[in-house]
């Protein structure tokens, strides 16, 4: 069964509010391809994959907007992988400093959940090293 005009209007317009909560307004041209891709999706009867980079906050916004009532509607912003590889390498090397300067060792036991975070990313990482 496909979605009427109304219900894709209100598909439409909780995008609208999320990304207003989330202060992203139609300024960036990520934004503005995306809204353009909705009013596309509310005045026609087919699906809509997206797959727009949003280079700004280097993130990718992605999803589908289905015509079919049995599939919801879904959009997401991702992280891009450079930035999950630069993530990475900042956690190693977190961990490396966290081993190898004592005065860091003590840091690490009185810090926060971020500190254990990054040494057991580190310990992940120097595993799959050493696998190789």
């Amino acid at each position: 069964m496909k979605r009427s005009k109304e219900e894709k209007k209100l598909v439409v317009i909780s995008i609208i509010k999320k990304n207003n909560e989330l202060q992203l307004s139609p300024e960036y041209p990520a934004i503005k391809e995306l809204y353009k891709l909705l009013k596309e999706y509310q005045e026609n009867d087919y699906s809509i994959n997206i797959n727009i980079k949003f280079p700004e906050i280097d993130r990718k916004i992605i999803g589908i907007l289905p015509i079919n009532t049995k599939n919801e509607p879904v959009i997401k912003l991702v992280n891009n992988w450079k930035w999950l590889i630069s993530y990475f390498v900042t956690c190693l090397n977190k961990f490396l400093n966290l081993i190898f300067s004592s005065h860091k060792i003590i840091f690490f036991v009185s810090e926060s959940f971020s500190s254990i975070k990054y040494f057991a990313i580190g310990l992940i990482l120097l595993g799959i090293t050493f696998v190789k």
